[in-house]
C-alpha cells in the first residue's frame, strides 16, 4: 500500500515562513537605504558596498535580490512608471482618455513633474549604458502620448514631430534634477513654466492684417 506523504511538521513551516519575511525585510531596508543615500546625493559614487553597510545586510542579499546598482534604481521607480503610464492609458480625465487634447496636454505635464519629483533622481540617465534619455523606455512611452496629441492640435508633418522633442526636452530627468539642485527651481515653477511653453506652442498663429 501506498504511504501518504508526510506533512511538513510545523516547526519547517514556520521556518519558511520567516524566511519570506525576512527576505521582505531584507528587501525593504536595501530599497530604504538606497533611495536616502541617492536623494543625499551620493548617485555618482554609489557602490554596491555602501548599500549593504546602510541597509545592515551583506553584500551577497544584495546582489542576490537586485543583480546590481542599476536593477536596484529599477526596483525604486518601477512602480511609480508603471502607474503613469497606466494613467497615460485609461487613467481619469484630465490625464486618461476624454477630455480635449490641449487639456490633456497641460495636465500630461504637470503629471510628469510630479513623476520627476518622486523618482526623477532614480531614472537620471548617467545611470544608464550609453547615457541617452531617447532611447529610455519612459521618453518612448511619452513620445507617443505627446506625439499623437500634437497631431491632433496641429495636424502631422515634421514640425510636429520637431515640436514632440522640444516639449519633452524640460522632462528629461537630468534636466529636471539641474533645475531643482543647480537653478533651485521650484516644482509649481517648472511646472507654469513647461504649461507655458505647451500652451504657446499649441495655440494659433496670429494673422496678418
Amino acid at each position: 500500500m501506498a504511504r501518504t506523504p508526510s506533512k511538513p511538521s510545523a516547526s519547517v513551516e514556520n521556518l519558511g515562513i520567516h524566511e519570506r519575511i525576512d527576505a521582505r525585510r531584507n528587501r525593504q531596508r536595501i530599497l530604504r537605504a538606497t533611495s536616502r543615500l541617492v536623494r543625499e546625493g551620493r548617485i555618482d559614487d554609489l557602490s554596491m558596498d555602501d548599500i549593504a553597510s546602510a541597509a545592515g545586510v551583506g553584500i551577497g542579499t544584495v546582489y542576490r535580490r537586485f543583480g546590481d546598482r542599476d536593477g536596484l534604481l529599477r526596483a525604486l521607480s518601477e512602480g511609480p512608471l508603471l502607474a503613469f503610464q497606466d494613467a497615460l492609458v485609461a487613467g481619469a480625465p484630465p490625464f486618461g482618455p476624454g477630455p480635449p487634447a490641449r487639456e490633456r496636454l497641460i495636465a500630461f505635464g504637470v503629471r510628469s513633474y510630479g513623476l520627476l519629483s518622486e523618482v526623477g533622481c532614480f531614472i537620471s540617465t548617467k545611470d544608464r549604458d550609453g547615457g541617452s534619455w531617447y532611447g529610455h523606455p519612459v521618453y518612448a512611452v511619452q513620445k507617443t502620448y505627446v506625439g499623437q496629441l500634437l497631431v491632433d492640435l496641429l495636424g502631422a508633418d515634421t514640425r510636429t514631430e520637431y515640436l514632440v522633442d522640444m516639449l519633452l526636452a524640460p522632462l528629461c530627468p537630468d534636466a529636471f534634477i539641474y533645475q531643482r539642485d543647480v537653478r533651485k527651481m521650484s516644482l509649481e515653477q517648472m511646472t507654469d513654466g513647461w504649461s507655458a511653453l505647451a500652451t504657446a506652442i499649441v495655440s494659433p498663429a496670429p494673422t496678418m492684417m
